[in-house]
């Protein structure tokens, strides 16, 4: 989580949001290196690339657990970060990992996955207009 989550707030909030003085996420953006959030985004997605290749789901078995949920929430947030951005964005996501991609879209295709993140869909929608607009 610290790692895709931390490059999120520094790459696309900490530019959407000016004033971060009185935010929760000031402490990540202070006292953790962007370095150390790459490294371990790395880490995590090497580590689901070889587990979703074994298996069709993090958990295993024939259908998602609560953990799929939970981490393609954190997978997913990477398509906020600009393209061509490192760590991977959701375009180089599907070449450098295609287990997880693979993954991901099916995730994306469960029955309630859409109308629970409508949240971060909106936010998507809000980033792809400032960035249209030349604002981020």
């Amino acid at each position: 989580r610290p790692g895709a989550a931390g490059i999120v707030r520094r790459r696309v909030m900490r530019n959407v949001m000016k004033d971060i003085s009185n935010h929760s996420m000031r402490f990540d953006l202070e006292e953790i290196s962007e370095a150390r959030e790459v490294r371990l985004l790395g880490e995590a997605l090497r580590i689901l690339e070889q587990r979703l290749s074994e298996c069709p789901f993090v958990a295993g078995g024939d259908k998602p657990s609560l953990a799929d949920i939970a981490i393609a929430s954190e997978v997913d947030q990477l398509r906020l970060l600009p393209p061509g951005a490192a760590p991977p964005d959701g375009a180089e996501l599907s070449k450098s990992y295609p287990s997880i991609s693979r993954w991901l879209e099916g995730m994306r295709a469960t029955p309630g996955y859409s109308e629970s993140h409508k949240g971060f869909h909106d936010a998507l929608a809000g980033v792809a207009k400032l960035r249209a607009a030349s604002k981020l």
